[in-house]
């Protein structure tokens, strides 16, 4: 399975701040980009493709939650396509971990791998997945956007993440070394 960190042929986000010297035209151009790459993450979910989903998911993890500050501004205009965008960020990682944890029964019922371009995350990607979101998260609690309608759905998030690695040991083994409650917070 190819590494599902690097990028594809999308790309990879600028990873400066936006502030509000930048140009309106830059800020337009890279939220393009970024809901570009939800939606190319939610047709990986569709199609059973999540090592590649998974791999631009995070990406726009590490994105939208480096640039949050930008987006937490009061801007009445704006409140609602706010509330679409982590709206549509937090069902993105809900999505992802269910139909892995899908997929893992289903492979586990038939006994047999997934037909390309079907694949899995790896167990260890998903554990980094979720450490990263968690530390991101605790950078983000001073914005007020953690486990709010306007933020990251962090508890959901973690509990799906934690049953589906769960999942994963119980059905394949996967796991080695990490109980799946290494990423759960302290």
């Amino acid at each position: 399975m190819s590494d599902p960190t690097q990028s594809g042929s999308h790309g990879a986000y600028p990873q400066g701040n936006y502030t509000q010297t930048q140009g309106a035209s830059d800020w337009d151009n890279t939220y393009a980009e970024y809901q570009t790459q939800v939606k190319r993450t939610f047709e990986c979910i569709r199609d059973g493709r999540l090592g590649e989903g998974g791999g631009c998911l995070l990406r726009i993890t590490k994105w939208l939650l480096g640039n949050a500050e930008a987006l937490v501004r009061d801007d009445e205009p704006m409140h609602g396509e706010r509330l679409k965008l982590w709206e549509e960020f937090n069902t993105a990682w809900l999505s992802i971990l269910q139909k892995q944890k899908e997929m893992v029964q289903e492979i586990a019922e038939a006994g047999q791998a997934p037909r390309p371009p079907a694949s899995l995350m790896e167990y260890e990607f998903m554990e980094n997945m979720g450490k990263e979101l968690v530390g991101l998260c605790d950078s983000m609690e001073k914005h007020g956007l953690v486990d709010y309608q306007m933020g990251v759905w962090e508890e959901e998030i973690v509990a799906i993440l934690t049953k589906t690695l769960d999942t994963m040991e119980e059905h394949t083994g996967a796991g080695g070394q990490g109980p799946a409650a290494a990423v759960r917070r302290r």
